[in-house]
């Protein structure tokens, strides 16, 4: 799973001279307080539940992509309409009771259960185009836009 120079390529840049990312919770719901950094917690969860499945980098990327841009790898209880966790997912929408998009395992695994056949039936689709084909969100271009920051994520979870 993205071993080796994961990082590579990806530049630090200072915090002072890199704007905040509003994640997709507070874009949508003002009320929503998103942290600015991720839950190491919620982090570790991810990583371990799509390593757990043996997903493909694409598919693991994808995850974090969507865990940033909705979360900042956050569990929320707020977001856009009933979106709640850290995919931002809706019980409305089939995703899980409350408590089950609440729960990082399932969220996790409710993700992976749409991205792994959506990558399979569209190889040639990025990171990014593998999470809007799951999340279907009003900010398709943001999951691409992160990769730098989902890379540097998964280098380390990875230690």
């Amino acid at each position: 799973m993205l071993a080796g120079n994961v990082s590579a390529g990806v530049a630090s840049a200072d915090a002072a001279d890199t704007p905040r990312h509003h994640a997709n919770a507070e874009l949508l719901d003002s009320r929503c307080a998103v942290p600015a950094d991720r839950d190491p917690d919620i982090t570790r969860t991810v990583y371990r539940t799509a390593v757990e499945r043996g997903v493909t980098d694409k598919v693991l990327l994808a995850a974090f992509e969507t865990g940033w841009v909705e979360s900042h790898m956050n569990n929320l209880d707020c977001g856009d309409r009933d979106s709640l966790g850290v995919f931002q997912q809706r019980p409305s929408q089939g995703w899980g009771t409350p408590e089950e998009c609440m729960d990082p395992v399932h969220a996790t695994n409710a993700f992976l259960d749409q991205a792994v056949p959506n990558d399979a039936d569209n190889p040639g689709f990025t990171a990014g185009e593998l999470a809007q084909s799951v999340q279907r969100s009003a900010f398709p271009d943001r999951y691409d836009e992160s990769e730098a920051k989902a890379l540097a994520l998964i280098a380390e979870v990875q230690g």
